[in-house]
């Protein structure tokens, strides 16, 4: 029998304003949700997720990785009104990722999918042993900017 995947939720709480050009500026802090099995210290405040600290001390667990971003916050704009903050869709706009050395993941190496506006889930298969950086997008609830933008760009260390 296969196996658990592993699963690690990452809290993401964004502040930021929009300017009187619809631009759009935001920062994020981050910090760890729950995880199975349970764990400390895999995610910090900048976002890096590092899954060697996931603690599989009696191996019973897959290294596969289920990681869910919780998004929270708000952005604000020049007359002071504050929106929401949800991924874009698709889900294709909502993160990118790319390993540390340069280039993409391999095919199925993760899988990002949208659960809801303000949860995106992503898939790591964890198989090439290779460090990657990532970076989430965001855009307010119910209002278009005309630069949704991700200022950080977290990493994630695979088993």
């Amino acid at each position: 029998m296969p196996k658990p995947d592993m699963s690690l939720g990452v809290n993401v709480n964004v502040t930021g304003s929009i300017d009187g050009t619809g631009k759009l500026t935001a920062t994020a802090t981050y910090s760890q949700g729950t995880s199975n099995p349970a764990s400390t210290g895999v995610v910090d405040a900048s976002g890096d997720i590092d899954l060697t600290k996931m603690n599989d001390q009696g191996n019973n667990f897959s290294n596969q990785t289920d990681i869910t971003f919780m998004l929270s916050g708000t952005v604000t704009d020049q007359s002071g009104t504050s929106y929401n903050v949800q991924f874009p869709t698709p889900v294709t706009s909502a993160i990118t990722l790319q390993k540390q050395n340069g280039g993409n993941p391999s095919s199925g190496e993760f899988v990002p999918s949208l659960p809801t506006a303000t949860s995106l889930l992503l898939d790591d298969a964890n198989s090439d042993g290779q460090d990657y950086n990532y970076c989430l997008v965001v855009e307010p609830t119910g209002l278009f900017a005309t630069t949704p933008t991700c200022r950080l760009d977290p990493n994630i260390v695979n088993r």
